[in-house]
């Protein structure tokens, strides 16, 4: 309930917590004179929309290096294209 709408939900009941979440997130008007089963969709469908915190994401990860190898060829192919450039001149 707190991923769908942040709201202190303390000594409320399920439905209590559901009606709150979702009047939170998509307004009073969108509950008023709905039934129970109604709201309990409407969370569980606010719950599967909720995204995925990638902050939360990488501490529950834990520091796993993703290295791969350095293609770093720059000072070969500069190199290389001032051999390409000088290799027919003759000094003066």
């Amino acid at each position: 309930a707190k991923a769908i709408h942040d709201a202190d939900y303390s000594g409320m009941s399920d439905a209590d917590i559901r009606k709150v979440a979702v009047a939170g997130k998509c307004g009073q008007a969108v509950i008023d004179g709905k039934s129970d089963a109604y709201i309990q969709a409407r969370f569980d469908i606010e719950a599967e929309q909720v995204k995925a915190d990638p902050v939360r994401g990488a501490l529950r990860d834990g520091a796993r290096p993703h290295l791969s190898a350095v293609n770093d060829n720059g000072y070969a192919a500069s190199v290389a294209a001032l051999d390409f450039r000088t290799r027919n001149q003759k000094e003066a």
